[in-house]
């Protein structure tokens, strides 16, 4: 591996959600399609636009500066006796420790006065683990330029820009291990092992990794099949959907006394729910058919309704409810909205008030067909 080499806070991001896409990432190696990427960053610029506008002059916020501009100024004059926010985004760690020489005390003049702080930028209003170890990582390539660990880190998020302080030593240790599991992947003649997960949905390389996993008939397109299971499949020799479909193998249904049919027991046995069985989905993709374990029994009592409920899971805000039902032998399609926050309350009241209508309606017309009414 070349000396200079160094980890880039986007090939991180990368590794937290697929260590695929942080290997292609880390190789240079082009996207098929750059939608995904353009719509986060044109959202985020956006965002760190607004947080400036509004945590600007006067606010005793600085502005925060690009790593690279660091590591062009080692004298820091410009940046005296004030802490300054250094974005995270931008930050890039060298993955070969310097030397013990390098790593000697700094004279006075050489050791900057200022304090620089790591700080990331999320719109969503929610923040994870992830936004935490990306700022110990920013924490860490700080360190390499200045010389100094900072002991805290800041995240600004959602619409309110709310602030976040990251202990750095509460995931330092964390961080190490992904760097160093990073390098090792990167030092790999062989890419990891394909699995896709959910994050190929909004992966700039789904196309190639799906492409992949299909051309190999790949576990991973069993997107109801956990990782720990398809390495227990692997540990087996089991590494495609075909073979994975030839280990299917039908539970036989117990056979109940006359006399025992009516028995609480044999009532709960009926009652049982088939659990998800990645082999029978393999047999099902193999032979292209659609199999159907037991036989359904629906019965509806009353006015069946299809409910769709819409939001946004960060913010725990729903803004969109529908309702779809029968009346009259015509279809009747209902639709709730809230324009914010304040208007969620009067739309779940709404489709109650028109959920006991429905129940009204019903009983009114069950009404009107008794004999003798």
């Amino acid at each position: 591996m070349d000396a200079n080499y160094s980890v880039t806070a986007a090939v991180f991001t990368a590794f937290l959600k697929c260590p695929t896409k942080a290997h292609l990432l880390a190789i240079g190696e082009p996207a098929p399609a750059t939608y995904f990427t353009d719509i986060e960053a044109r959202i985020l610029s956006m965002y760190k636009s607004a947080v400036t506008r509004t945590l600007g002059p006067g606010t005793g916020v600085a502005e925060p500066l690009h790593f690279g501009d660091l590591g062009s100024s080692r004298d820091h004059r410009d940046h005296k006796a004030m802490t300054h926010p250094v974005d995270c985004e931008t930050t890039a760690y060298n993955v070969v420790p310097p030397s013990r020489e390098r790593e000697g005390r700094r004279s006075p003049e050489s050791t900057p006065s200022s304090t620089f702080v790591p700080v990331l930028f999320s719109p969503w209003d929610k923040p994870e683990v992830s936004d935490s170890l990306l700022v110990c990582f920013g924490a860490l390539a700080l360190s390499q330029v200045t010389g100094v660990l900072t002991d805290t880190g800041t995240v600004i998020y959602g619409e309110k820009h709310r602030r976040k302080t990251v202990k750095i030593g509460d995931h330092a240790v964390r961080t190490h291990q992904i760097v160093d599991a990073i390098v090792a992947t990167c030092n790999s003649r062989e890419p990891p092992p394909l699995l896709l997960n959910r994050h190929c949905a909004v992966c700039d390389f789904q196309q190639r990794c799906r492409g992949l996993a299909i051309e190999r008939d790949d576990l991973s397109l069993l997107s109801a099949m956990t990782g720990k299971e398809q390495a227990k499949c692997n540990a087996k020799g089991v590494f495609s959907i075909k073979q994975l479909s030839y280990g299917y193998r039908p539970r036989r249904r117990k056979r109940n006394r006359l006399d025992a049919e009516s028995s609480k027991k044999s009532s709960k046995r009926a009652a049982l729910v088939v659990k998800n069985d990645p082999k029978l989905t393999a047999l099902a993709i193999k032979k292209n058919q659609i199999h159907v374990v037991g036989a359904p029994s629906l019965k509806f009592d009353g006015t069946p309704i299809f409910l769709d409920v819409e939001g946004m899971p960060d913010r725990d805000f729903y803004y969109l409810i529908g309702l779809r039902f029968k009346s009259g032998g015509e279809h009747v399609e209902r639709s709730f909205w809230a324009d914010g926050l304040d208007g969620e309350r009067v739309i779940w009241e709404d489709s109650l008030r028109e959920l006991k209508a429905i129940g009204m309606r019903r009983s009114s017309a069950t009404a009107l067909m008794r004999p003798g009414f």
